[in-house]
């Protein structure tokens, strides 16, 4: 067989250069897409574990609020007294406990990036019970019986984020203490 032969039988057996050049723009398209889309579940993946991480917190915020004696109890006693606000206010009290970028309590001299916020009011559906033990208790001290409403909410602490709130609670909690005179 002459080489001639060979050469005009062989003719019209590859891929032309705009063929391969079509073949390899498609590739590239595909790829990027996929590349998109891997990137894309990775930011989805991080924002979920962040409302998980800030569901959990929110939640054994709500869980110390019913394991508590006291509405009191729960911010002076409950949480760490280093990176949480305590303020009470005239319907009830306001807790805010700080946490750093991974959920920890921050570090000395940087800025937190999340706090878990506990508003515990005195409940406006049922009447408050106060001096309703008078006789039994000595005067310094007040039996108080009454429905608190229990609302936590864990987000950022700026509120300039898109979904400033990650996660949030509500619930109510009947408490019966003893209040010192105050």
């Amino acid at each position: 067989m002459s080489i001639r032969k060979y050469l005009t039988l062989n003719k019209n057996k590859g891929f032309t250069l705009v063929e391969v050049i079509i073949s390899i723009g498609f590739l590239c398209i595909a790829c990027g897409i996929i590349i998109q889309l891997f990137i894309a579940s990775g930011e989805v993946r991080s924002r979920m574990a962040l409302k998980e991480m800030a569901s959990v917190k929110a939640s054994n915020a709500i869980e110390a609020c019913r394991i508590s004696d006291s509405p009191a109890d729960v911010g002076l006693n409950i949480f760490n007294k280093l990176y949480t606000d305590y303020e009470k206010t005239d319907s009830g009290y306001i807790i805010r406990e700080y946490f750093n970028e991974e959920w920890m309590a921050p570090q000395e001299g940087k800025a937190p990036v999340f706090t878990v916020r506990i508003e515990i009011s005195e409940s406006q559906n049922i009447p408050d019970t106060k001096e309703s033990f008078g006789d039994t208790v000595a005067k310094e001290s007040v039996i108080v019986s009454g429905l608190y409403d229990i609302k936590v909410t864990a987000g950022y602490v700026d509120a300039g984020h898109e979904d400033g709130i990650l996660a949030e609670f509500a619930t109510a909690r009947h408490y019966i203490f003893r209040e010192n005179g105050e």
